[in-house]
C-alpha cells in the first residue's frame, strides 16, 4: 500500500464579516476544514475518481458502486494542518495511482471551492450594485423633501445657500 499526500494553502480574501457587517463572524479553519472535508468526501465526487481511475473493481463488480464510495472514504484521509493548510492523502496499490488520485481530489476541491467563491463574488457585486441604486434613489427622494420643505420654509433656504445662519452659526434661523 502507497499513501500521496498534497497540501492545500487556503486564503480568504476578503473576510465574510466586512461583507455581511457582522463582526461575529470569524474564519476558523475548523469551520472551513469541516466544509471541505464534507466536499472532499461527497460521493458525486469520489464516484468520478472510482470511474475515471478504475478503482475498486473488485468490490464495483460484486456490491456495486456505493460500497466502493464507502471503501475509498477509508482510503481517503482529510485532516486540518497548522495555520491555513489542509492535508488530503490517499492510500492506492501503486504509487502512480495514490499520486494521481490524490492530485485529482486535490484538484477538483480546488476548483469546486473558486467556482464557490465566484458565485459568492457575483453575488455581493449584484447586492452591492442594488444597495447603490436604493441609495441613490433613496437619496433623490430625501433631495425632494428638502427641496418641498425649503419651499415651505424660505427662511432655511438661506442658511443653506450659505452654509450658515444671518448670526454667523448652523441653526440660527431656527434661533431667530
Amino acid at each position: 500500500v502507497y499513501i500521496s499526500e498534497t497540501v492545500i494553502l487556503y486564503r480568504q480574501l476578503i473576510s465574510t464579516s466586512y461583507l455581511s457587517g457582522d463582526q461575529t463572524q470569524v474564519f476558523s479553519s475548523q469551520n472551513v476544514g469541516r466544509r471541505l472535508q464534507e466536499q472532499l468526501l461527497a460521493r458525486p465526487r469520489l464516484e468520478k475518481v472510482i470511474e475515471e481511475f478504475k478503482l475498486y473493481p473488485k468490490i464495483r463488480a460484486k456490491f456495486g458502486d456505493i460500497q466502493a464510495v464507502d471503501r475509498m472514504r477509508k482510503d481517503v484521509q482529510f485532516r486540518i494542518g497548522a495555520g491555513d493548510t489542509f492535508h488530503i492523502s490517499y492510500k492506492g496499490y501503486t504509487p502512480d495511482i495514490a499520486k494521481e488520485v490524490t492530485a485529482k481530489l486535490a484538484e477538483s476541491l480546488i476548483a469546486q471551492e473558486q467556482k464557490g467563491r465566484r458565485r459568492a463574488a457575483n453575488a455581493t457585486v449584484d447586492f452591492l450594485k442594488t444597495e447603490e441604486i436604493q441609495g441613490k434613489d433613496e437619496l433623490k427622494q430625501r433631495e425632494l423633501e428638502l427641496a418641498v420643505f425649503l419651499a415651505k420654509h424660505p427662511e432655511f433656504a438661506q442658511e443653506q445657500v450659505a452654509g450658515i445662519g444671518p448670526q454667523g452659526t448652523v441653526g440660527a434661523a431656527v434661533r431667530a
